[in-house]
């Protein structure tokens, strides 16, 4: 008997609501057959991995008299903390995905659940970013999955899309790539195995997202995106993306950043994609093993380092030193991240105090500075004023478009790309976020750019 998503009721057959909750019956095919979405390699690979891991781990449990373990479970619990800090950013800075919060969204998920076969508690959140990205996470029981709002823009009205997008991130749950990851880590030393073990994750999540679609147009647009962004992914030709993916088979160099990165080249992700689906060759030009061996010859422009031991202590070495730097980035990027969404934060006071000012002044802006909204719309000495990332002795860390002061706010023609509040002083800009900066526009809202779209915003008056 069929039971309900929201409250496990048994529902009878027929029925298009369930009788405790009210809630909508979804009505979608059985199960999807997950090990024929599966790559014929993962398992394969994974098998060889998680020997070598085994090995590993205890020949570490011998060689250190089991000191590995309570240095296991302190790094443990330090991934742990890292992982509460980065669900309660989460929480704190997301909007969380419910049958109120983005129902359309929410209803896509569901209905992937059920053709996936996922029964697990998962919390989705939508993050303002201008990444195009998704991706999800696990600690023990919690599991979240994460979508940047310019990614869900340009997919929210195609239902396909949506749910292919979503079952290729719900895929790594349901194949198991979450559940014996800290096994298969301990084989991290035999080289490149690991990453190439990573890629066929993908190629697998790759069809699981194809299949949840139900559409191949439908999910390649979803690659397209990842690609060219949402505006110009109708622009893509997937047809030319197989002839690119054709061509990198003879580059040395493609093959060095294919072979050392954990996800797929993204013009061989839809060749792989479109192979499976269709049953056709795509990828007809042959690969040659001059064309790898050269790569791994290049290995060190890579910045690889430490691709194999001969002792178990060296292997034991290089087992923490992963998992140090598996730790330690997570904790950066969420400290940043709480920095930068602090620093937004500031901004947008400002920006309703750059707002109250006009209003009194007939619309026009100040012309003395940041320093003409302290008293009236701002308290002295407010921390709205300090970027927590600011390590100067300044006592403000943001600055008014000097080339805009006295202007009536009313009279830009493109007060989206009008930039008139931005971090840094009346002379020079300052990059303190992720390569970028924090700015506000004319239409009022705080915007993240990039150092390098610095251009495509007016700065002074045309």
């Amino acid at each position: 008997m069929q039971t309900c998503i929201r409250c496990g009721e048994g529902i009878p057959q027929g029925a298009t609501t369930c009788p405790r909750c009210g809630a909508e019956v979804l009505q979608v095919t059985p199960p999807l057959p997950l090990e024929r979405l599966r790559h014929p390699l993962e398992n394969t690979v994974f098998v060889v991995l998680a020997v070598a891991g085994a090995i590993t781990w205890l020949l570490l449990l011998v060689v250190t008299l089991g000191i590995i373990i309570p240095v296991g479970l302190v790094l443990w619990f330090f991934m742990w903390v890292a992982f509460q800090m980065f669900r309660a950013q989460l929480l704190t800075h997301s909007v969380r995905v419910s049958e109120q919060h983005f129902p359309h969204v929410h209803r896509a998920f569901e209905e992937v659940r059920q053709q996936l076969g996922y029964r697990e508690p998962l919390e989705i959140y939508i993050m303002e970013g201008t990444a195009l990205n998704a991706f999800v996470a696990m600690m023990m029981r919690s599991r979240c999955m994460v979508l940047f709002s310019q990614l869900v823009e340009g997919i929210e009205e195609d239902p396909a899309a949506l749910r292919g997008l979503l079952g290729h991130e719900l895929a790594h749950f349901v194949l198991g790539h979450f559940r014996w990851r800290w096994l298969v880590m301990g084989g991290f030393w035999i080289p490149l195995l690991y990453l190439a073990w990573s890629r066929l994750c993908e190629y697998s999540a790759d069809r699981c997202g194809q299949a949840c679609a139900g559409d191949l147009q439908a999910y390649e647009r979803v690659l397209a995106m990842l690609a060219t962004g949402w505006r110009l992914a109708r622009h893509v030709q997937p047809e030319l993306l197989v002839q690119q993916a054709n061509e990198a088979q003879t580059s040395i160099f493609a093959r060095l950043i294919e072979i050392t990165s954990t996800h797929p080249p993204l013009v061989k992700r839809v060749a792989e994609l479109r192979q499976f689906v269709l049953g056709t060759p795509q990828i007809t030009v042959e690969r040659r093993a001059a064309t790898t061996l050269g790569a791994v010859m290049l290995l060190p422009f890579a910045g690889l380092q430490g691709l194999g031991s001969s002792t178990a202590a060296s292997l034991g070495v290089l087992v923490l030193a992963v998992l140090a730097a598996i730790l330690w980035p997570v904790f950066e990027t969420a400290r940043e991240e709480a920095r930068m969404q602090a620093c937004i934060s500031n901004m947008k006071q400002l920006s309703r105090a750059i707002k109250m000012y006009t209003e009194d002044y007939d619309g026009r802006l100040p012309v003395f500075g940041i320093r003409a909204l302290v008293g009236t719309y701002l308290q002295p000495g407010a921390e709205v004023l300090r970027c927590p990332s600011d390590d100067t002795p300044q006592p403000i860390s943001y600055a008014l478009n000097r080339d805009f002061a006295g202007w009536i706010l009313s009279r830009f023609e493109t007060p989206e790309r009008t930039v008139l509040l931005y971090e840094g002083d009346d002379e020079d800009l300052i990059m303190r976020h992720k390569d970028g900066l924090n700015i506000v526009c004319a239409d009022g809202q705080v915007r993240w750019i990039k150092e390098t779209s610095i251009d495509e915003y007016f700065w002074e008056p045309r």
